[in-house]
């Protein structure tokens, strides 16, 4: 009974085993549905969207985009070909780990994407360092004195901040913190200063979400 029992143990592992790969399988597909449909719509939206890449490219390396020096620039870019061909070229050579060459910088993407990296890396931990830091001494105080007048105070802010689009917020830091008193730079930067207003505008509105949600589970 005992040897009986251990198989059918074994069985049923096996079985959520089985379960939990297709399952797993079922996501990675979905997953690349998601990202061939996405990168194949902004394809599309760059080919159909006005402006030439050509001209661009010839107006930022300091030449004069004569027509005969533009249809030349756009036959070595590939820029003549309808727009699936040169789609599936550019899908082709991201399997291969090129992605192409910047218009506007002439270098490769990749070496443009992975210079952002350590700024991009700075700015999300810091940012998410500082809504940890507001979402969960607020969120909890909420809970405890839940009803009082600073729960009502902190939730109607988080309803504000929730509500404004990250971009809007940015657009009211920028103006009141950069133009009018003029305590920050309006480009950000990795520097100190420069790092304020991307992190306000990252931190104020994921912890407009998150001090809700701290509240909502101390109080269960």
């Amino acid at each position: 009974i005992r040897i009986s029992g251990i198989g059918l143990i074994h069985e049923r592992y096996r079985k959520e085993i089985i379960l939990t790969k297709k399952q797993i399988g079922k996501r990675f597909l979905q997953i690349l549905t998601v990202l061939f449909g996405i990168s194949f719509l902004t394809f599309g939206l760059t080919y159909l969207s006005p402006g030439d890449p050509a001209e661009i490219m010839l107006t930022e390396c300091g030449n004069l985009p004569t027509p005969e020096l533009l249809e030349q620039t756009r036959h070595e870019l590939g820029l003549d070909r309808p727009m699936i061909v040169q789609y599936g070229d550019w899908l082709m050579d991201l399997c291969k780990g090129d992605m192409g060459t910047s218009y506007k910088s002439n270098r490769p993407v990749l070496s443009e994407m992975t210079a952002k990296i350590p700024g991009t890396l700075i700015l999300t931990v810091t940012a998410l360092g500082v809504t940890m830091l507001l979402s969960i001494p607020l969120g909890t105080w909420c809970a405890w004195y839940a009803g009082g007048k600073a729960d009502r105070l902190i939730q109607m802010v988080t309803y504000l901040f929730a509500s404004l689009p990250s971009f809007f917020l940015a657009l009211l830091l920028m103006y009141f913190l950069s133009l009018k008193i003029k305590l920050f730079p309006v480009i950000g930067s990795l520097s100190l200063k420069g790092l304020v207003m991307p992190v306000l505008t990252l931190a104020l509105t994921l912890s407009a979400w998150y001090i809700r949600q701290v509240r909502a589970i101390i109080r269960k």
